[in-house]
Parts: structure tokens; sequence; C-alpha cells
């Protein structure tokens, strides 16, 4: 009847079970069988398997190793854990839902660590303030368990020190992760509170605990306090890890990438920080039940999911595709839920919503006046465009060139320079950029400049907002002959440009501005330190500084330690990564007794056409490239490099288009040497150098991709200085055969195969229009 608690229930609200009884069907509770007692041992036992694999998991299995099918199947399991404690959140709501969905959440409590559906009342009766502490014991309870498989772990498998601990961290690291919004959820249980008839408070997880008068919720406030340090300590570690993250690239930490996998794993590099800003969503979602009305927690629901789903869509963090579908549907999912949950709110709770909505209304009237405001108040107090230069170039016989440009032009007027590898997220942005934020268009004319619609419809852009366009002219490019100019559209797919409103009127007018160029200058007729400085001043009409081409000259007659970088000498994109790497390596030399230089470039530009290494060389960079073997000046340096006993040799790949040495590259080379030896008239050997180039490629190479963003340039020469520092402590690992046959013919090589040698012109590079148009794709995406 009216007042009389359901069968087996007692104290306040009815919120207990008599002791050796479980809560049932109906609101009541059910006398314990032995079946109910095994469900809390085997719970036990399957948290303790749980542990043990977790700590498997962090063993630093190497992330690169695992199978696109395992990726996709761990990534699916996170999601669905994921789902379910943030279902477990809905039924700490203050709202009745009606069934079956308020069975179905019920039953997700588990995830909240309900002891009762875990019948921990069939082995010993437990108050609520018992069952509190024992929520907050699994915590430190699955920490020991997991510190315990570390233990056992340690005496069957010796690690490094630092090694082990770091295994623990992410061991641990994973646990907190993984359930981290079920911990804060259990933690701030004392803080969820909802009110009664009758006026007082009483705990939503615990309602025979009263609210807010002292007793037991009091202590468990307390309690709670001090373990909610758990999670936001966790959160600090998290902003650590991110912080270091680059530091430990930089020195090849792939232990730290793996052991902390739970960060690292899942998203791109470039959007790592996004984990941080997962983990704060998932955070407050867990402390929407403290807020006292169900309204507010509806409204801040909807408001947390409507954020993240539109930063998910914004950023697409996730390396997976199927893994930014998954978070942006979830959150969409659980946004609709929060909508769908407003009817269930009682009146009493909706007395806000008239303010609310009259806020809502009010602020979205003041979005666009704010926004003009912005607009104005940018455009007042903005000095000039956003951009001095935007360099317009072809990627694959411009690329390295125009991020060397970038780097000379910044370094010396600290000028805002567009290159589209670093600042482009949508190419369709691009004459945007143009239009809007360029002071000056450069345009690097190529021989395969007219090649690349998005140059051309730049050029076009440019003209038609009379944007001023500077021209460097190199020597095999033979301009826009009127031929192309009439059938352009025969020559070039322009349906991607014509769809952004340019004609091909346009077009023809923006080519006509490359025919007859007003600002133009020559590109040099060899590249080196100080011709790209002499471009740099003629570029920003500024006079040519004595001072600084004689610390040039300074710098690279030095005979100092050396450490040489070598380039294709007839290439002027290998030259110019060279010089790129030059600039990016040279303050870590700061001090140190050795000098960098790129060698036997200043030979080449004097008119030289003889290779030679400098005697003090210790370490040689050798910079690949795509068909750089097949050049002789090329394998006049390796002879050069064999011939001194350089002691150490660095392989380092410059672009992705190198192709590492195979069977067939082999064959090339022993036939190449084989002319050189008859051209230096002794007899044919084509194995003098086979051994020699095989011991640079057994070593591990470093990367220097110079069209990737300046952020991965950067980590990448991190990397490179370490590498440097250790060959400089360690011993020789190139070592010639000592053969005085094989090294007479390589110095008679050396002296007399390459005298007739002339510099090769420019490769030909082979692009089609679809290398640099590709309509299909919209955005790029750093490595």
């Amino acid at each position: 009847g009216v007042g009389v608690c359901a069968e087996g229930r007692h104290r306040i609200s009815c919120s207990e079970c008599l002791p050796g009884r479980t809560p049932g069907k109906n609101g009541t509770c059910e006398i314990c069988s032995g079946a109910d007692s095994v469900t809390s041992v085997v719970a036990l036992v399957a948290c303790l398997i749980l542990a043990a694999f977790v700590y498997y998991r962090s063993k630093g299995h190497d992330t690169i190793r695992l199978r696109h099918e395992a990726v996709l199947a761990m990534a699916t399991i996170t999601q669905i854990l994921l789902v379910l404690q943030l279902s477990s959140v809905l039924a700490r709501l203050s709202i009745y839902w009606p069934e079956p969905l308020r069975s179905l959440l019920d039953f997700l409590l588990v995830f909240t660590f309900d002891l009762d559906l875990l019948r921990v009342g069939c082995v010993q009766s437990l108050s609520e303030f018992d069952k509190y502490l024992g929520k907050l014991a699994i915590i430190p309870v699955a920490i020991f368990a997991l510190c315990l498989c570390h233990v056992i772990s340690s005496l069957f498998h010796r690690e490094e020190r630092s090694v082990s601990r770091m295994r623990l961290a992410g061991a641990v690291g994973i646990f907190l992760s993984a359930l981290y919004i079920s911990l804060t959820n259990v933690i701030a249980a004392p803080l969820q509170c909802a009110s009664n008839p009758n006026g007082r408070w009483t705990m939503v997880s615990a309602e025979a605990v009263l609210c807010w008068e002292g007793g037991d919720h009091a202590v468990m406030l307390a309690i709670g306090c001090v373990f909610l340090s758990i999670p936001l300590s966790f959160f600090a570690w998290m902003i650590y890890l991110m912080k270091e993250f680059p530091l430990r690239m930089a020195w090849g930490d792939v232990t730290f990438l793996n052991s902390f996998s739970f960060l690292f794993f899942r998203v791109r590099p470039e959007a790592r920080w996004f984990m941080i800003f997962f983990m704060a969503r998932n955070g407050l979602v867990a402390l929407i039940p403290t807020l006292p009305n169900a309204f507010w927690q509806c409204f801040t629901l909807v408001v947390i999911f409507g954020i993240s789903a539109g930063v998910a869509l914004y950023v697409l963090p996730w390396k997976l595709h199927t893994g930014n579908i998954f978070d942006i549907g979830t959150s969409c999912i659980f946004l609709a839920l929060g909508c769908l949950a407003l009817p269930f709110v009682s009146e009493s709770d909706t007395e806000a919503v008239p303010e609310v909505a009259l806020g809502l209304i009010i602020l979205s009237l003041c979005l666009t006046p704010v926004t003009i405001f912005q607009w104005l108040l940018g455009r007042a107090t903005q000095k000039g465009k956003a951009f001095r230069w935007f360099l317009c170039h072809h990627k694959l016989s411009g690329g390295s060139f125009a991020r060397l440009l970038k780097l000379a032009l910044t370094d010396s007027y600290q000028a805002s320079v567009f290159l589209d590898s670093d600042d482009l997220v949508d190419l369709n942005h691009l004459f945007m950029y143009v239009k809007n934020d360029t002071q000056t268009l450069v345009v690097l004319c190529t021989k395969e400049i007219l090649r690349s619609p998005w140059c051309i419809g730049e050029v076009s852009v440019a003209n038609l907002s009379n944007i001023e366009i500077l021209t460097l002219l190199w020597p095999d490019f033979t301009g826009v002959q009127d031929e192309f100019l009439h059938k352009v559209d025969s020559h070039l797919q322009l349906e991607n440009l014509t769809a952004t409103g340019l004609s091909v009127e346009d077009i023809k007018n923006g080519l006509r501005r490359l025919q007859n160029p007003v600002m133009s200058i020559d590109f040099p007729e060899f590249l080196t330190e100080a011709s790209l400085l002499e471009l740099v001043k003629r570029m920003n009409n500024s006079p040519t500084s004595s001072s600084a081409e004689a610390t040039i000259r300074a710098r690279n007659s030095s005979d100092a330690g050396t450490d040489a970088i070598i380039v294709d000498l007839r290439s002027t994109e290998a030259i110019s990564a060279g010089l790129l790497l030059l600039k990016l390596l040279r303050p870590f030399y700061v001090g140190s007794s050795s000098t960098l230089i790129v060698a036997g470039l200043e030979t080449f530009a004097a008119g030289g056409q003889l290779f030679r290494l400098p005697k003090t060389v210790a370490v040689a960079i050798l910079l690949c490239t795509a068909g750089c073997f097949s050049s002789r000046v090329f394998l006049q340096a390796l002879v050069e490099v064999a011939l001194q006993q350089v002691a150490h040799v660095l392989p380092a790949v410059a672009n992705k288009d190198f192709s590492f040495p195979g069977v067939a590259f082999y064959v090339d080379l022993e036939t190449e040497v084989r002319r050189l030896c008859v051209a230096a008239g002794v007899q044919p050997d084509g194995s003098l150098l086979t051994p020699f180039v095989k011991q640079i490629f057994e070593k591990i190479f470093t990367h220097f991709f110079v069209l990737d963003s300046m952020t991965i340039l950067n980590t990448q020469v991190k990397i490179m200085s370490k590498r440097l520092e250790q060959l400089e402590q360690s011993q020789a690992d190139i070592v010639l055969e000592r053969k005085e046959d094989k090294l007479e013919k390589l110095r008679q090589i050396n002296e007399h195969a390459f005298e007739d040698t002339e510099v090769p012109a420019e490769t030909k590079i082979e692009a089609t229009v679809d290398d640099e148009f590709l309509p299909n794709v919209t955005t790029r995406s750093s490595l």
C-alpha cells in the first residue's frame, strides 16, 4: 500500500535491500541464490584478466606493424566502450526515461561500477557508504594489478629501467583513458543530487544518503574531492606528454610513441592535440549529472556534443576515415538524444527555458554586427596585405627551391610568405589568398610551370585583381608561346578553373601577363648561397650587402673540421634541397669546431668541372634525390668520398620519388663505372664502387622530404643532428676495400674520367597534368 516499501526493501526511499537479498524485478529485492554469489567472483576474475591484457597491450608492440584489420578492430572496440560509458551517463540524468529505454540504461550502469548489478550484496551486505568506497577502491586495485603484472613480466623479460617504467605508465594510461568517463562519473557521485517532493535532496546513485545535511554525505564528498585529483592529474599528465611528443620524436624515441599509444596511435600526428579536447569533452560529459536541473543537464549535453561534432568535422583528427565518421556520428546521436530528452523534463525544471531561448535569439542577432565589427577592426589595424609574397610554383620542378626561397625571405625580412604545403588546407582557398591577402605574386617560371592549371589560375586571379606579379625566369623557360595561348583549352583541363568563375578569356589575359611581364628577374646561372642572397635582395629592391657575401665566403673556405652535404650538382632542385638542409642544420653547429658546407658548390659556380672534396671532411651527408646516381658529378663525389676514406657517410632521402637500390640499380651503376674506366684508360671493373655503395645503403636512412611542412622538416633535421652527434663520437663505419689495384683505378678515374665532363642541363621532369591537377582531391595533409 501507500507508504510501504516493496518486498525486501527498507531505509530512506526504500533504496536498500535487506541483508541476503539482491535487486530483482519490479523494484523488489529477491533472496540471493548460489549463482548470485558466483557472479561477483566471476567479475573479479574477469577484471584481473583484463588488467593482464591491458598490461600486455602496453608492452610496446610496434604500432607501425599492426595490420589495418587490427587497427580497425581496436578502434571499433574503443568507440563501442566510449558509447556504452556515455549511455551510462544518460541513466544518471534527472529524467525518468520511458521503457524499454529505462531498463537498458539501468543495465548500462554496470559501467559506473554499480555493485548491485554484480550481486555483491549476496556476498557481503554493504551500506551505501561502503558501496561508494568499494567503487573508488577499484582505481587503486586496478593500478596495483597492473603493477603486479609488471613485476611478474620483469622476472621473465629484462628491460632498461627507464623503458620498463614507461611501459608501466603506458598501461596505467590505457586503463585511465579507456574508463575516463566512468571513473570521473563515479568519483563525482556525491555531487549528483536530486530534489524530492518534501524539499530534501538525496544522492542519485544512493537514494538513502541525504545531500548537504552532513553525516555520510559529508564524508563521501570529502573523499570524492580527494579522488577527483586522479582524473585531473591524469589530464595534466596528458598535456605534458603532448608537449614532450615533438622533442621525443626528434630523438627518434619510438618507445615513447608505442608506450603512450593510447594518446598518439589513433590520431594523425598533426592533430594530436585533439586528444586533449577529446578527453576534456569526456570529462565534462561525466560531470553533467552534477547539475541540479534536468533542463540544464540536457542543454549542456546538447552544447558539448554540438561543439564536439563541429571540431571533429573541421579537424578530421582520426587516422582511419571510419574513426572520423564514428566520432562525428556519435556526437550527432547524443546531441539528438539531448534534444529528445527535453519532453521528459518536469515542468518545474523548465522555468529557465524562456530566458535561455531569449538569450540565444539575442546572441544570434548579435553575431552579425560583431562579425562586421571584427572585420572592420581587422582591416583598420592591418598593415598591408597578410602575405608579402605568394610563391607560385610547379611542385616537381620548383618545390625545393620554393621552400628554400621562403626560408631565405623570412630570415632576411621577417615577412610573411605563402607556400601551400605550409598553410593550405583546402585548394579552393588558393585564389582567395591571392586576391585578398597577397601583395606580390612570385611566379617561379620553370620549364614545367605551364603544366600546372592551378599556377595559371593563380596568375589569372592576380591579373584580374591588379596584384603585382614578379616572374623568376629559369634559363630553360621558353615563355608563353602564341600557339599555347590561342589553344590553351586544348592544352589544359580547365573545368576546375572555370568552375571558380574564371573564363577562358580571363585565363588568356593572365597568360599574356606572363608573356610580357612588367617585373622579372633572371634565375642565377648557378645557385649558391651568394646568388640566393642576391636574388632575395633584388626581389625586395634592396642593395646587396658585401659583408653578408664575405661571411658566406668565409664559411665555405674554412679549413676547420668539416661536414659536407653532397648533392647532385647538375640539378637545381637537388642544390636547393642541399642549401635548405644547410640552413636548417647550421644552427646546430654554433659553438662547434666543425663547419657545414655543400661540397663542390662554389667550385662549379666558378666554372670548375671537377668535383673536389675538402681534405678535412669527417662526415658526408649523402642527400639522395631522384636520378642522382645517373649523374657523373654525383658519382665523382662518391669516388672522392671513397678515396679520402671519409669516416662516416649519412644517407638522407630528399624526396619521395627516390628509388632505393635494387638489382637493376647495381647493374646500371656497374655499367656506368665501366664507362668511367674506359674514359680513364684503365682495365674496366664495374665492381669498384659497388661494395662501398652497398655499405652506405645498409645504414638507416634519415628523411628530409623538402615538400613537407616546416614543422616536419624541423623535426627531421633535429633527428639528423642527433645522428651526426652520435657519428662524431663513434668509430669509422664506412671502409673501402683496401686493394691497391682497385684504389689505383679509382684514382685514375678521379683524375682523368671526369676531365671533359660538363654539368648536364636539368633533367627533364616527366609530369603530366594529372600530377598537379587533381580534381577529386580538395585537401592536402602533412605526413
